[in-house]
């Protein structure tokens, strides 16, 4: 007002006219202000609407880690709870039982190994009896191996990034011991291909960089990818 005034003085008539004139004069000025407001109610939007995604990010984030830590203490709680009494004053527990199974097994392993056959019917009929002796005394523990499933499906279909993935599966892998990849390996080697846990097995690739460890007789990895169509490469020592 005070440029205006300075630009038009002397002022010669005081009017409502004149006035009306010189309220027009702040026409542009008001429609600047009103399209910075406006700018700036947009700008709000968009920075309230960050940081609520962010927020959300961080929500999701939290409440996946809690589900996963969660999942991790019951998946310790159901594997300490296995029992075997086998006619034993004190009983095997946990891991225990899952040496104590895996090492009946491994007469029928060797033998196995040693008898292979260019005979399809005879390498069938060798591995149904391996296949047999496994299902009789590696015993299918509904509760330790579905918490690892839930484990897994968590890892894989909550989170979208390789990285985040790969992560959580690294922290997974490294709270197996060896019995219990031995376990698990034989496990899904006699399960059907299709089944939920096979697949989170084989599209996770849980245990495959730690079976080089384990020990896993040769022809059973290669069984394991034959019978269920992977190309899972098994780190072996010497590779």
């Amino acid at each position: 007002m005070a440029i205006l005034v300075y630009f038009s003085w002397p002022i010669e008539e005081l009017s409502i006219r004149q006035a009306a004139l010189l309220g027009d004069s702040f026409g542009i000025v008001n429609s600047l202000f009103s399209g910075l407001a406006f700018a700036g109610v947009i700008i709000t939007i968009a920075l309230q609407r960050q940081e609520l995604n962010e927020s959300r990010a961080v929500f999701k984030s939290q409440k996946f880690e809690d589900a996963f830590y969660r999942l991790l203490d019951f998946y310790k709680e159901n594997l300490n709870d296995i029992t075997d009494y086998n006619g034993d004053v004190s009983p095997l527990k946990g891991i225990g039982v899952l040496s104590s199974q895996i090492k009946k097994v491994s007469p029928a392993i060797r033998q196995y190994s040693g008898a292979y056959s260019l005979d399809y019917e005879v390498e069938e009929i060798n591995t149904q009896l391996l296949f047999a002796e496994i299902n009789k005394n590696i015993i299918h523990q509904s509760r330790y191996l579905g918490t690892l499933e839930n484990i897994l499906y968590l890892i894989v279909n909550e989170l979208e990034n390789n990285r985040d993935r790969h992560f959580y599966l690294k922290i997974l892998s490294s709270q197996l011991t060896i019995h219990e990849v031995r376990y698990v390996f034989y496990r899904c080697l006699v399960s059907k291909t299709e089944s939920s846990l096979v697949k989170l097995i084989n599209d996770s690739k849980l245990i495959e960089s730690r079976v080089s460890e384990s020990g896993i007789n040769g022809r059973l990895i290669d069984l394991y990818n034959k019978n269920h169509g992977t190309e899972l490469h098994f780190y072996m020592p010497g590779d």
